[in-house]
């Protein structure tokens, strides 16, 4: 009889054990300020997407293509549509780097815009917040899981406005991004929003829409090339002005001079671009002069050998359009 109350006593005490060890080691793995760095965080999610990918490619009538989150076309980490992970699995820890950190830096944009002017080439004319409340603080914590991610230290990685440019300049890894982006603030957010968000809420022109850009930007590109070699035909055009060029006979000044390789296809194909101006536009004074802006930076920057001097909004108007 005491055998056995000793028996139950030793199970007993071992169950109490057990439980004690477990719950001690649920409290250590959850415990407070726990979090994953935002390396380790990427290399996990690497290899979820990865088994995901996998997982995909092994199911029946699986085609392995991604919606922007997990594949799509994008050399910065994309994925080429084959269900590659949307963090660079074939790029250089180096290259991965960059593409992460130029992530965070358009990311802290994209949510200013929800609030203020954006930050783009060519904001929407007449832009309102995108927020109902645009004072209601709105962060990464609204989409990401600080338990989970370091998101101060996420911040940090911002490399700034210069170190971003190539990225900034390639439509396919910017299109994917903002597509993923807003589809996840619509799906998550619908009820801080105005409106459901799309790329004209903060951008003049959607930049994936190319028969748009088409009708728009060849002709006004037109104009201002030949204001360089003739007397401008807008609305008030300088009384004393003088070619532009130094040569106003030379041709080189061309697509290709600011647009390079894409300018030579610009270039092949100018005779069948459209030659009307888009009045609707070429009326619109706030996205004229963001345009024109851009296209004298762009012009002082990489022209500048062509012209006489580095040109200004008055070498063609007789008063400042930004006034």
């Amino acid at each position: 009889m005491a055998a056995d109350r000793m028996q139950i006593s030793k199970l007993i005490i071992g169950v109490f054990v057990g439980v004690l060890a477990g719950v001690s080691v649920t409290l250590l793995w959850t415990a407070p300020g726990k979090t994953e760095s935002f390396e380790d965080y990427r290399s996990r999610t690497l290899n979820e997407s990865r088994a995901r990918a996998a997982s995909r490619a092994g199911a029946p009538g699986g085609s392995g293509h991604g919606d922007g989150a997990h594949g799509g076309a994008n050399p910065h980490g994309g994925g080429d549509g084959s269900g590659e992970d949307p963090h660079g699995a074939n790029m250089s820890p180096e290259d991965r780097a960059k593409s992460q950190a130029a992530k965070v830096h358009f990311m802290k944009k994209f949510v200013r815009a929800l609030t203020e002017t954006p930050e783009n080439k060519l904001p929407r004319s007449g832009y309102q917040p995108l927020l109902k409340d645009p004072k209601k603080p709105f962060g990464c914590a609204q989409c990401h899981d600080p338990d989970v991610l370091d998101l101060e230290g996420m911040l940090k990685m911002d490399p700034g406005d210069d170190a971003v440019t190539p990225f900034r300049q390639d439509r396919a890894f910017m299109g994917k991004l903002m597509e993923k982006w807003v589809a996840r603030l619509n799906a998550q957010h619908a009820d801080l929003l105005v409106a459901p968000v799309t790329c004209t809420s903060c951008h003049a022109i959607d930049p994936r829409d190319f028969e748009e850009q088409l009708r728009v930007f060849p002709p006004l590109m037109a104009r201002f090339v030949n204001a360089l070699r003739e007397r401008p035909v807008n609305k008030n055009p300088a009384p004393d002005w003088k070619p532009l060029l130094k040569d106003p006979s030379d041709k080189s000044m061309m697509c290709a001079t600011c647009h390079g390789a894409t300018g030579e296809r610009m270039e092949q194909n100018f005779g069948a671009m459209p030659k009307d101006r888009p009045e609707d536009f070429a009326n619109d004074k706030e996205f004229m002069v963001r345009l024109m802006e851009n296209w004298v930076t762009r012009l002082n920057r990489q022209a500048r050998h062509l012209v006489t001097k580095a040109v200004s909004c008055r070498d063609c108007h007789a008063t400042d359009p930004r006034r």
